[in-house]
């Protein structure tokens, strides 16, 4: 996912941020937004993953699954665990 993206899958990365106190004061819009890329920038800031934001990889999927199912091995997903050895966001 990447800013000024507009997608089904931004709509469940926004639930996801919101879900983990990550504030995006219009809501839920489907659009990756400055809203939505500042939200995900202090996640990525808050797990290490040096970004800006502009995009939600592989790296930041693995560190959101594994904060949203922290008993799960991988956060319950090995091919994003697989993708995020490849990956710096």
């Amino acid at each position: 996912l990447y800013f000024q993206m507009m997608d089904k899958e931004v709509e469940y990365l926004q639930k996801a941020l919101v879900l983990l106190k990550y504030q995006i004061p219009d809501g839920i819009t489907n659009v990756y937004g400055v809203q939505t890329r500042s939200a995900v920038h202090s996640f990525q800031r808050d797990n290490g993953i040096d970004s800006d934001g502009r995009n939600f990889g592989p790296r930041t999927r693995l560190a959101m699954n594994r904060a949203l199912n922290p008993t799960a091995a991988f956060g319950g997903d090995f091919w994003t665990y697989i993708g995020s050895l490849f990956s710096s966001t």
